[in-house]
């Protein structure tokens, strides 16, 4: 029994340490009891302390059974114990008979209660206490052996009165062995009072352990986040038995804006309709950091009583009827997004550390599970656009392969004819579609590197002065063809305010133009109108804002392929590449230039009614300027008298429009017959300016009547789309003294006018005649053979001579064996043994130390980004040419360099 005892008591691992501790010091106070009993009644001691010492045996026994089998180990605590058995008990026994009196087991209990209870330094501090108390209450039950009430006599005392004594101390007994017990019983209503306490925290943090737990365990899960953390919200508000739980997001503006996440116990309690909540903007926009604290102080704020709150900092709150909340600032990334709202609405309420603690503990699941929300959409949207990228790639691949091979066989399939053909004519033809689709090619590979260069961040613009109707007009003069194989009608107007020059980047600029104007040939229908309109927008702060637009009839677009425009590797319609051929890519290059110089793109279009591609350019004023009035100022135009001839009325009002503002007198016609009935009318006239192509008789019919009828010898200019090289020989043998190519300019009719008004006359071509340098020698460095026969051929017009180097090294040597043999060196750049770089730096530096004069050295390469040239220039060379080679370019150079 005794093993069972302590096996249940003492040893069981089921019980804490303290809990172990106190039963057995319990267990030895009783044990200790009994034995002082057993000694009592064996040596006939009082029989008052034996029965005092029974009853304190069995209550303590009952007491300690019924804590016990209720759990409440902790019933009677060590320090009650030891001072029911040194100080009480004692004390009650010297009332009853004295410690001398055969009750030697009441000091010994009390001091093995003491060894057994405690440790170290105050065990004997507290022994030697208990032995001076039993010793004083010794000394005095000795004193009074018969009278315990001290300074009374025994012999003055009688019958009746110890009687009456005896009766007291058994009734002060009684009363004292009653307190003993109510005071046990008290101590277990307490130890159970406590348990229950104990088992209502513990099931509270059961219970909130569990519903954390399943909170957490549920964001972790697939589904959707938005609902998950609406179930957490209504799991806390219940289980807070909370008026309202919202999660309040942190607006741009700082201020938090209406959640739409929440939940409320009751409807009344319903959060506001519209705006904010209750109107926090600026009570709350600053309420807790922007980044995480390194202070936990700031992670949550607490309040019991809003109405109460110190300085009214919450009185915001009143609004929306909130007495009492608790919010936790929810960090997403380290910033802060929002915050978790726990709030009541009833009245006010005493948070305790471990709802704040939970609220605290539920808003770092939600961050959390917002975190990865938006972290997946993060990942998703990035998948997305990896995969469509991915796509969009391999679509182009696709098209540029297309694009690739299509100008490649015909290449080689026209190459393989010219060669196997007799005819002149034939090889002629295959010479000419081989051109061509080698220029289709070279734009396409063009296209590639640009993206390329874009996609690197490297693509640079070079600033230069230029005339912006010059370039305009170049622009259009290269589309012309094109025009004119879909008889297209290209209607152009040019704003007189654009500043006649402009600093920037012209060839880029012109790079824009020519692909919108592409754009626009390739998607409209044959027969259809294009628009160009450049416009002044007006100068600030030095630039002026250039407004150029390109309007069609074509095909059109809807929304969703007017957002792929501008992204490399797309086509708005994925069928267009096969429909109209393109890389895709000439719009994305074109946004990119047009970024860098400052502007931007608009894009208005609907399927089937056309598109209208505007955009815009900011450039600094150029120092060059133009006046007609000087210009024109020895011709006397306005006593000259002028008729313009165009079956195309629109061209006859612009061209009346430029001839106004020239001061040149113009009466208009739309065919041949309209004009000769004009001449027959008013006579002959000083100025003709006649279309080519026209219905019944074409201009150049009219120009041989005009000089066939005309008493005086007229200027008679010739106006076509068409490149003006091939109508010139008819054009001399009809008597035109000029050409001007459509659209028409006001600079083109000024050029016109002085070249057939001035005194120095030109024939047509003389402009571009190939100069002869049969004088001359030139120095080619050039490694690939078909390269070197290239160039010889291009040159072989001019008659100069040309000596050949296949490395850098030979060309070294060929030029200081001979420097005053050459007037220009032609450079490749990457050669074997020797590049075109270092032999261009020895050949500087011969001349420097030889005091030579300087030769010019023209780098050719097919390296023509803008680090190439600026490259080619920082070693020494002085110009740059791309390959494939131009003819014009080439012979531009030689005129440039060596007249």
């Amino acid at each position: 029994m005794l093993r069972r005892l302590l096996d249940a008591y003492i040893y069981s691992d089921t019980l804490s340490y303290r809990a172990r501790m106190s039963n057995m010091t319990f267990l030895t106070s009783v044990g200790v009891s009994s034995l002082g009993l057993l000694f009592n009644i064996i040596i006939s001691g009082t029989p008052a302390i034996s029965i005092l010492l029974a009853v304190m045996i069995v209550s303590s026994v009952i007491i300690f059974y019924i804590s016990n089998r209720k759990g409440l180990q902790l019933a009677v605590s060590w320090g009650e114990t030891i001072l029911m058995n040194t100080v009480f008990l004692p004390l009650l026994i010297f009332f009853t008979g004295g410690l001398h009196s055969g009750n030697t087991a009441v000091p010994l209990m009390g001091m093995v209660v003491i060894v057994v209870v405690l440790r170290g330094n105050k065990r004997y501090l507290l022994l030697a206490l208990t032995l001076l108390w039993y010793t004083l209450l010794e000394i005095l039950s000795l004193s009074y052996p018969n009278a315990p009430i001290i300074g009374v006599e025994t012999a003055a005392l009688d019958e009746n009165i110890t009687f009456l004594y005896n009766v007291a101390c058994m009734v002060l007994s009684v009363i004292f062995i009653s307190a003993l017990i109510v005071y046990q019983f008290s101590l277990y209503a307490l130890a159970r009072k406590r348990a229950l306490e104990l088992a209502e925290r513990i099931d509270y943090r059961l219970r909130q352990q569990l519903m954390v737990s399943h909170i957490s365990q549920s964001f972790l899960g697939k589904g959707d986040t938005g609902k998950k953390i609406q179930r957490a919200l209504e799991a806390l508000g219940e289980f807070l038995d909370a008026s309202r739980v919202a999660i309040v997001k942190r607006g741009e503006d700082g201020t938090l804006c209406r959640p739409k996440c929440f939940w409320i116990s009751s409807p009344e309690y319903e959060l506001p309709e519209e705006g904010t909540l209750g109107g926090f903007d600026e009570s709350v926009a600053d309420i807790f950091p922007p980044v995480v604290p390194k202070s936990e102080a700031a992670m949550q704020i607490v309040c019991s009583n809003v109405e109460t709150d110190r300085n009214g900092r919450f009185a915001a709150w009143l609004a929306v009827g909130i007495k009492a909340f608790v919010w936790v600032p929810l960090y997403i990334d380290g910033e802060y997004w929002g915050c978790l709202s726990v709030e009541d609405c009833a009245g006010p309420r005493d948070w305790s550390s471990i709802d704040s603690n939970l609220v605290s503990i539920i808003a770092f699941s939600i961050a959390g599970a917002i975190s990865r929300n938006l972290m997946d959409i993060k990942l998703n949207d990035a998948l997305e656009q990896a995969l469509a990228g991915a796509q969009a790639k391999s679509e182009f691949l696709s098209n540029m392969s297309h694009e690739m091979r299509t100008p490649m066989t015909a290449i080689i399939g026209m190459s393989d004819i010219g060669l196997r053909a007799e005819s002149i004519l034939r090889k002629d033809y295959s010479f000419t579609k081989i051109q061509e689709a080698s220029t289709h090619l070279l734009g396409v590979i063009n296209d590639v590197l640009d993206i390329s260069k874009i996609e690197a961040g490297k693509l640079e613009l070079s600033s230069a002065e230029f005339i912006f109707e010059k370039t305009l007009q170049k622009v259009l003069n290269v589309a012309n063809y094109q025009l004119l194989q879909k008889n297209q009608v290209l209607k152009v107007y040019c704003d007189p305010e654009i500043p006649y020059s402009l600093v920037g980047d012209d060839q880029h600029l012109a790079q824009v133009i020519t692909n919108l104007l592409s754009n626009a040939i390739k998607f409209t229908p044959e027969g259809g109108v294009i628009e160009v309109n450049a416009r002044f927008k007006g100068e600030s702060a030095g630039l002026c804002d250039i407004s150029i637009s390109v309007k069609d009839n074509g095909i059109g677009m809807n929304e969703e392929q007017q957002a792929l425009l501008f992204s490399a590797f797309q086509q708005a319609d994925r069928s267009v590449s096969r429909r109209f051929g393109g890389t895709g890519l000439g719009l994305a290059i074109s946004k990119s230039i047009v970024n860098l110089m400052g502007g931007d793109f608009d894009v208005s279009s609907s399927p089937g009614s056309g598109s209208v591609f505007c955009f815009n350019v900011l450039m600094p004023r150029g120092t060059q300027t133009f006046s007609v009035q000087d210009a024109l100022e020895d011709y006397e135009l306005p006593h000259k008298r002028a008729l313009v001839v165009d079956d195309d009325p629109d061209t006859l009002e612009h061209f009346s429009m430029l001839a106004e503002e020239l001061g040149l007198p113009c009466d208009e016609a739309l065919s041949a017959l309209e004009a000769v009935a004009l001449i027959d009318k008013h006579g002959a006239y000083d100025l003709y300016f006649i279309d080519w192509r026209m219905p019944e008789t074409d201009g150049l019919e009219l120009s041989e009547k005009i000089r066939e009828t005309s008493g005086s010898v007229p200027i008679i200019v010739m106006i076509t789309a068409a490149d003006w090289g091939s109508v010139a020989d008819e054009a001399q043998r009809a008597g035109v003294n000029s050409v001007i190519q459509k659209p028409l300019f006001a600079s083109s009719i000024i050029d016109s006018l002085t070249e057939c008004l001035g005194s120095e006359r030109r024939s047509l071509g003389d402009a571009d005649a190939i100069p002869n340098f049969s004088d001359r020698t030139i120095l080619l460095s050039e490694d690939v053979e078909i390269n070197r026969e290239i160039v010889l051929a291009l040159l072989e017009p001019t008659g100069v001579a040309v000596d050949t180097a296949e490395t850098g090294a030979q060309a070294l040597a060929s030029y200081t064996a001979a420097p005053e043999k050459y007037s220009l060196l032609l450079m490749d750049l990457q050669m074997p043994e020797m590049d075109g770089f270092e032999a261009t730096r020895r050949i500087r530096a011969f001349e420097l130390q030889n005091a030579l004069p300087r030769r010019p050295i023209i780098a050719m390469t097919a390296n023509v980004f803008r680090e190439d040239v600026e490259k080619c220039l920082a070693a020494g060379m002085d110009q740059h040419l791309g390959k494939p080679i131009e003819p014009d370019e080439l012979i531009r150079v030689l005129r440039e360099y060596m007249l």
